[in-house]
């Protein structure tokens, strides 16, 4: 990919951020909720989400009970349709990327076992200590385009000490689809590309999406509707 390639898809990464957080922009020009979508539109994190304007479980008082389930494979975190429009075309956990069989982030299916947490851990490295999905979608040759969704179970109240130091970092938090959301973009150092991050909490489960020169459309919809159905 040529640079000029990358200005011009960095500039396509930002919009899709605004629509992976479900964020429209109204008339004054400052964000405000818009409806997320349930299906069809496509997906995840970086920062961005929502093009579509059918409900989302968080607004239908028989999904925010319903209990959580992380998926099985990376193939499923969202439905097809989004999965093709979205992730279709770009490796996923290609060894190039994730390491080969018996490294640390080799996942052919994108499913880890969590691990104990080291003595004195922070909260957010208990997070990392406790993911349960990892996909990692990139080319092997990319400079620095893809997205990456990881997804942990972890005691709330752990969780929530996380999410409370992100603000600190230049993170904006606010309550979307049942949960927490805290989003942060930021310019690459090395590239002229926006890079997004954004961490979700809901119940136990904790999804923290990255991505660069990605663009997705209501990712975060998509995977809540997924995970609690």
């Amino acid at each position: 990919m040529t640079m000029q390639q990358r200005v011009r898809r960095s500039a396509a990464v930002l919009v899709s951020l605004l629509v992976l957080t479900g964020c429209a922009t109204g008339g004054s020009g400052s964000p405000t909720p818009s409806a997320s979508s349930t299906g069809g539109s496509s997906a995840s994190p970086g920062e961005s989400t929502d093009g579509s304007a059918s409900p989302s479980p968080s607004a239908s008082p028989d999904a925010a009970a319903s209990t959580p389930v992380i998926p099985e494979a990376c193939e499923t975190i969202v439905d097809p349709q989004t999965y093709a429009s979205t992730f279709e075309g770009t490796p996923l956990n290609d060894p190039g990327v994730v390491g080969e069989e018996g490294g640390e982030y080799f996942t052919p299916t994108g499913r880890v076992d969590p691990v104990a947490p080291a003595e004195g851990a922070t909260p957010g490295q208990v997070i990392a200590s406790q993911t349960q999905l990892r996909c990692i979608w990139r080319d092997p040759g990319a400079d620095i385009s893809g997205l990456t969704v990881e997804m942990a179970t972890v005691d709330p109240a752990i969780a929530a000490l996380y999410l409370a130091s992100l603000p600190a970092d230049g993170f904006e938090c606010t309550s979307v689809e049942g949960g927490e959301r805290c989003q942060r973009v930021r310019q690459d150092e090395q590239y002229p590309v926006e890079v997004g991050d954004t961490v979700f909490l809901r119940d136990s489960v904790v999804i923290t999406v990255w991505q660069a020169n990605f663009p997705t459309d209501n990712l975060l919809g998509s995977l809540v509707s997924t995970v609690w159905g």
